[in-house]
């Protein structure tokens, strides 16, 4: 067979197949294959034989029209693409025997499980809405299904109600419209499905943000059921014309700064809680629409600096305030000194000081300010009477001691040319207090030139008048120039300030400035050692020059008369140079510096030359005498007061021949003594040192070679020895060997010969000699001497 040809065979057999098809189906139409259900039986075109057709139809989309034809609502999604049908696949949508089965008896129900299995839920209480654009949210996902479909479960539904079919999400289908239907809007774009009706909890308050006060609000605050800004009234179109804050608030703004400031919004926002407490939000150019444009200083205030918070009343936190009215807000410093005059005029907008009364407004008023005047801070005239008192400005004194304490202390005494000491003008210029009319006595200014004005004589407007050295003295050396002025204004010292006095042994220091004595400004440089002396230092000083009366001090003035060899001696024997004295202080010691001790007794500047030996003397003479005194005058130490008696003074008589000697024959002369006056030696002089001792043996040597010494009679020389010389010694009294007629005329040589010593010397031999014949004449042929002694 050629390609493209159909082989008759296999087209009869085709033919044959499709013919009994035909026969078979046709078969099946005209026999029901049961009885249909209660809801299709009821429809009277339905029953029988020939009401197959009604339902099933002719050809291929037979049923489907069928079903649209009697069904209205489903007709209708199926033509719109909407609800339940609308929606279904093409393969579904064109079965609808697969959903709603019949043919099954009266009882069996068109819409079964597998009805809502194929439409893709498990059951009735499974169905999502979602798919239907129908969407249960909120309290509608709670409800049963015939709480929305009351005949969901009728098993046979009167002609014209529905089961499920039929519904829209209006609500109005459901619920009564409390608005009749005037409500341009749909009810849950107001009401929403999860809060309850009343509560309007998805209404979107476009025109003022439902917040901060505003929150609480019911509709019916804002929004009364009578008038054209009721609910009604706005819900029934939408041109809604927006309200202003005016027009449901009352303002306590004017209209001109409301407008000129933007409008409320500018500083108060639908969120606030209240409607005051926000002021802070104002810009500073609607600030400025109050009439009070916020410039330094206020530009960096708090608000609540100048205005007080809620609760306050508007009127108490707004007064409306001007903006040169400072004394509304600012306490005035001049306690209302200067009313009526405003603020401005002395001090500039944006500070108050420094003031902008300078000193040519100054120079207006009754006191010009000259010179140094210029230059004072005001506060140094403009005082305050206490700390939270205000300066005072007006009636304050033009005169120099109101302001400044007197420089001179009261010092400067009244007379012909200074009538009033306060005056300060006669003396002193305003340009400078230093500038004085004068000097001590020239009536000359600075530059030379006389001032008709009385210039300052310090010998007559002072109670000092200056003489000789005083005069020629710089005013600085009594006057010493400070760096600083003081508080009075003064930049030199007093002269009562002058002097060390501190520096002065207690019994010179000044207790009270006097000028009438010389240690108020000078140093004593006796360290008050003449304060008792009358007269002061003018007895022996002038003040030309204070050594020029030296030479005519009366010594005894200092309680030390110069007498005899102290007359003559030279000051510095006494009162030595001093190699770099202090400034103002004695070029000479003072005696008492370099004699230490009693000025009445001669050992604080002398040495004593008899060791001390007669400061213990016990004799009557001796305690009625007072010190060297007793027997020595100032005219010479050599030269006695009074014969010396020597008895007297040291209890040893002298003897003819003692008082023959000289006294150095007994007081051997010491070596020369030093004497340091100042720490230079002074000049030596001599002196006897004592006697060897009292008795015979201490001065004279024993021509008897001791050989008295065991005498049982002692050793006294006196005992044979007199003192106005011969002998006293009596042989038969004092000897073992009283002298016959016989011995008694011999010498004493005859029986008393030289006997020989070791030395080679010879002494006399008195004893010890014999007393027989012959211990001195022996035996014939025996030589005298010979036998013994006595």
């Amino acid at each position: 067979m050629s390609p493209g040809r159909v082989d008759p065979k296999l087209l009869l057999v085709l033919l044959s197949v499709a013919a009994v098809g035909w026969l078979i189906w046709s078969d099946l139409e005209r026999t029901s294959p049961g009885p249909i259900s209660r809801t299709h039986a009821a429809v009277a075109e339905l029953r029988g034989s020939d009401g197959c057709e009604a339902c099933h139809g002719t050809g291929a989309d037979g049923m489907p029209n069928a079903c649209k034809a009697c069904h209205d609502e489903v007709a209708h999604d199926f033509e719109a693409v909407e609800g339940l049908h609308g929606l279904l696949d093409a393969k579904l949508a064109g079965d609808c025997g697969a959903c709603h089965v019949e043919h099954h008896g009266l009882s069996f129900p068109l819409v079964t499980e597998r009805s809502f299995e194929l439409a893709g839920a498990r059951g009735p209480e499974d169905f999502d809405h979602a798919v239907l654009e129908f969407e249960l949210v909120g309290r509608h996902a709670e409800l049963g299904c015939a709480e929305c479909h009351e005949h969901a479960d009728d098993p046979l539904l009167v002609e014209g109600t529905h089961r499920f079919v039929g519904f829209t999400q209006d609500c109005a289908s459901c619920h009564e419209d409390p608005h009749e239907g005037r409500m341009v809007r749909g009810c849950a774009e107001c009401h929403g499905q999860e809060r309850p009706f009343e509560e309007v909890a998805s209404f979107e308050h476009e025109t003022v943000s439902l917040e901060g006060a505003h929150a609480g609000l019911s509709c019916s605050e804002c929004h009364p059921a009578e008038g054209i800004h009721s609910v009604i009234e706005l819900g029934a179109t939408s041109d809604v014309t927006e309200r202003g804050c005016e027009d449901c608030h009352e303002s306590e703004h004017s209209p001109d700064f409301l407008a000129s400031a933007g409008g409320c919004a500018t500083c108060h926002a639908a969120s606030d809680g209240d409607f005051g407490g926000h002021a802070e939000r104002m810009p500073i150019a609607s600030h400025a629409a109050s009439g009070f444009a916020l410039e330094a200083p206020h530009a960096d205030l708090e608000c609540a600096a100048c205005h007080a918070r809620a609760p306050a009343s508007f009127e108490e936190r707004f007064p409306g305030r001007s903006a040169d009215a400072c004394a509304v807000c600012h306490e005035d410093p001049h306690a209302g000194e200067f009313a009526p005059r405003a603020c401005l005029e002395c001090h500039a907008r944006d500070a108050f000081r420094p003031s902008l009364f300078d000193v040519r407004d100054h120079d207006q008023t009754a006191f010009p300010l000259l010179d140094s005047h210029r230059d004072a801070d005001c506060v140094a005239c403009h005082e305050r009477a206490q700390d939270d008192a205000p300066a005072e400005f007006w009636n304050t004194p033009t005169d120099c001691a109101a302001c400044h304490a007197d420089a001179h202390i009261g010092k400067l005494v009244a007379s012909e040319a200074i009538p009033d000491p306060r005056d300060c003008s006669v003396c002193h210029r305003p340009t400078h207090f230093a500038d004085v009319l004068g000097g001590p006595d020239a009536p000359l200014d600075r530059e030379g030139g006389r001032d008709d004005r009385l210039p300052f004589l310090h010998d007559r407007d002072t109670a000092f008048a200056l003489r000789g050295e005083h005069r020629d003295a710089a005013c600085s050396a009594c006057h010493p120039e400070h760096l600083r002025a003081n508080e009075a204004g003064r930049r030199f010292g007093f002269a009562q300030r002058l002097g060390n006095a501190q520096a002065l042994p207690p019994a010179a220091r000044p207790v009270e400035r006097d000028f009438t004595n010389c240690a108020s400004c000078h140093i004593d440089p006796h360290w008050g050692v003449f304060d008792a002396v009358r007269g002061g230092c003018a007895s022996c000083h002038t003040e030309d020059s204070f050594a020029a009366a030296a030479d005519d001090f009366e010594h005894a003035r200092s309680g030390f008369e110069l007498t005899g060899a102290h007359a003559r001696a030279e000051c510095a024997s006494c009162h030595p140079a001093v190699a770099s004295p202090p400034e103002g202080a004695r070029p000479f010691a003072r005696a008492s510096e370099v004699f230490p001790g009693p000025k009445d007794d001669c050992s604080t500047c002398h040495a004593d030359p008899h060791g001390g030996a007669f400061r213990n003397a016990t004799s009557e003479l001796a305690r009625e005498s007072g010190g060297c005194a007793r027997c020595h005058t100032t005219e010479s130490f050599h030269d006695l007061a009074n014969p010396f008696d020597h008895l007297a003074w040291t209890g040893y008589p002298l003897s003819p021949e003692h008082a023959e000697l000289a006294c150095v024959a007994c007081h051997v002369p010491k070596e020369r003594v030093a004497r340091y006056l100042g720490g230079d030696p002074a000049v030596g002089i001599s002196t006897h040192g004592p006697v060897a001792g009292r008795s015979c043996e201490d001065c004279h040597l024993d021509p008897h070679a001791g050989q008295f010494e065991d005498s049982p009679r002692g050793s006294d020389c006196a005992r044979c020895h007199l003192d106005e010389g011969g002998l006293g010694f009596d042989h038969d009294r004092d000897s073992r060997f009283a002298l016959d007629e016989t011995h008694a005329k011999l010498s004493c040589d005859a029986c008393h010969l030289p006997w020989p010593m070791a030395d080679g010397s010879q002494v006399v031999r008195y004893r010890p000699l014999g007393t027989t014949c012959e211990a001195c004449h022996g035996p014939v042929g025996r030589g005298r001497g010979e036998g013994g002694g006595r």
